[in-house]
């Protein structure tokens, strides 16, 4: 239940929240704790969200669970080629590396594709760049389980933007 949520806005207009709090994980990352005198069978519920945003546009997400979003937009990245090159050999897998250099896409797109996926599979666990990017490798594939938490990324590309969700 993350971006689009399945209660309807009537649901969830109608309760009476009788506490929000905004806690913190143990990296720091704040989700919300709202307690409800009107929800006995689940009197204490988390919301977690994540922000993004680009020169033109933002996004936010929300979710049940822990949640990361990050967003690029293309024209926003004027990468030379060597710049390029440093960040696809010092950050993405030998796989990644590879994805990126097929040539049936732009490899801008590609690049910024592999790091959204990054992004937000680090912003969902909380650690942000503490974690070395080319330590999770299969970013595509989501065959890393650092955290224990299920992971599915999508990648998504709208208006010249590139938005992945973890």
């Amino acid at each position: 239940e993350s971006a689009v949520s399945s209660k309807n806005s009537t649901e969830i207009s109608s309760l009476d929240f009788s506490e929000l709090k905004i806690l913190r994980t143990s990296y720091g990352k704040p989700y919300l704790a709202i307690s409800s005198d009107s929800m006995p069978q689940n009197p204490t519920t988390q919301f977690y969200f994540n922000i993004s945003n680009t020169s033109q546009s933002f996004v936010i997400a929300f979710s049940e669970s822990e949640i990361g979003v990050d967003m690029e937009s293309i024209s926003d990245h004027d990468f030379t080629k060597d710049h390029m090159n440093d960040l696809i050999k010092t950050s993405f897998s030998l796989e990644e590396q590879h994805y990126c250099a097929d040539n049936s896409s732009s490899i801008k797109q590609k690049v910024l594709e592999v790091w959204t996926r990054k992004e937000s599979y680090l912003k969902m666990i909380g650690t942000g760049m503490e974690e070395n990017p080319e330590d999770l490798a299969n970013i595509n594939t989501c065959n890393f389980d650092k955290s224990k938490l299920f992971c599915c990324i999508t990648s998504l590309m709208l208006t010249g933007e590139i938005i992945s969700v973890s």
